[in-house]
C-alpha cells in the first residue's frame, strides 16, 4: 500500500545496465523483445518481453502456454536499467492495488539448449509521488 494521497508509479527494468538478453552460463542469448510498451507487438523468434494484462495497446489477456503455435499476443522488451519504463501510474492512495506483469519468451529449435536455463533478473521500483 502507499499513502501518498498523490499516488505512485511503479518502474520495470533489467538490471543490466548493457545486457537486455537473458543469458545462460555459456553466454547463449535469447535476445530482449523490440516491441515497446507503446507499441507491443507479437514476439520475434528467439526473444523476449514482458505484457501488461488489461488491454489497448497490450491484450486482453493472457494464458500460460508451452510450445504455442501462431501466438498474435503482444509483448514489449524489457528495458535496461538505465532507461526503465513506467508500468504504474496511479494519482490516489493504494490500497491492495495490483498489477499483472507477464513474461514470455518465443525460442525456436535453432537456440541452443542450456542445461540449468537462460536467466535475466528484473527490477520493480515503487516510488510515491
Amino acid at each position: 500500500n502507499c499513502n501518498s494521497t498523490a499516488g505512485y508509479t511503479v518502474t520495470l527494468a533489467n538490471t543490466s545496465v548493457s545486457e537486455a538478453a537473458l543469458v545462460d552460463p555459456n553466454t547463449n542469448k535469447i535476445n530482449a523483445h523490440t516491441g515497446t510498451k507503446a507499441a507491443p507487438t507479437a514476439l520475434l523468434d528467439n526473444r523476449w518481453g514482458f505484457a501488461l494484462t488489461g488491454g489497448s495497446p497490450f491484450s486482453a489477456s493472457y494464458t500460460a502456454g508451452n510450445n504455442v503455435t501462431g501466438a498474435t499476443d503482444l509483448w514489449a522488451g524489457v528495458p535496461l536499467s538505465g532507461a526503465p519504463v513506467e508500468i504504474v501510474n496511479k494519482n490516489a492512495i493504494a490500497t491492495n492495488d495490483a498489477t499483472d506483469v507477464w513474461y514470455g519468451a518465443k525460442v525456436t529449435s535453432a537456440q541452443p539448449m542450456s542445461a540449468v536455463g537462460y536467466a535475466a533478473t528484473v527490477v520493480y521500483s515503487a516510488t510515491a509521488k
